[in-house]
């Protein structure tokens, strides 16, 4: 499979994969883009004589690749270092992106009036059989809305968080809100009893000053 072909949001971790962990919160707005952080720790043979310096080369790599494989602007995941760690072995790199389309190469984040659903299982598995080395992985979603349905994650509220690669692949998908098509009475019931109190009302007070004034 070629590289341009996978989905933007596989390619958004995979590059970090040959470090030793990797923890990534990702917020999710109405409008389907998505910014967050991604925190990962390498090990010495990344760390090189760089030190901290070794994030921003990182960084720089990152971005030269994402502006040579997406030709579309407004699909590529441009990074920005945020903290470098180093105690000569092992360099902790935290980078930030914002608002990044998901959607770029292959659909799998989508929205309803009244939900949002996110396809976990083609790009866990791409992530899964990349990962190397990798020794521990959480992945932290925020949505608009509270996650009604994520298997294999701990919910809590509007977020969800997996603590591996497997979880994240065997939940298949992640639902925040109500998927469901609502009927004409879930949309508008209460406006209806509403205006029907109303003019209840209306009718009662209307009746009421009729008797009066016939008396």
């Amino acid at each position: 499979m070629k590289k341009k072909l996978l989905p933007a949001l596989a390619l958004a971790i995979l590059p970090f994969l040959g470090g030793c962990n990797i923890q990534a919160q990702m917020n999710i707005d109405t409008d389907l883009l998505v910014s967050g952080t991604v925190q990962t720790t390498l090990s010495g043979a990344e760390v090189g004589q760089a030190g901290t310096q070794g994030c921003t080369n990182f960084q720089n790599n990152f971005n030269h690749v994402q502006k040579e494989n997406q030709l579309n602007p407004g699909a590529r995941l441009t990074i920005v270092t945020q903290t470098a760690k180093t105690n000569g072995d092992i360099l902790e790199c935290t980078f930030s992106f914002n608002r990044w389309d998901p959607n770029a190469n292959k659909k799998v984040l989508r929205a309803t009036a009244y939900s949002y659903l996110l396809e976990t299982g083609e790009p866990a598995k791409i992530l899964k059989e990349s990962a190397g080395s990798l020794k521990e992985f959480q992945l932290s979603l925020t949505f608009p809305l509270p996650v009604t349905q994520a298997r294999g994650g701990k919910i809590d509220g509007r977020t969800v968080v997996f603590n591996s690669l497997k979880d994240f692949e065997d939940s298949r998908y992640v639902i925040a809100g109500d998927p469901r098509e609502r009927s004409f009475w879930e949309n508008w019931g209460n406006y209806v009893l509403l205006t029907g109190g109303l003019l209840l009302t209306l009718f009662v007070a209307y009746a009421l000053w009729r008797a009066r004034k016939t008396k």
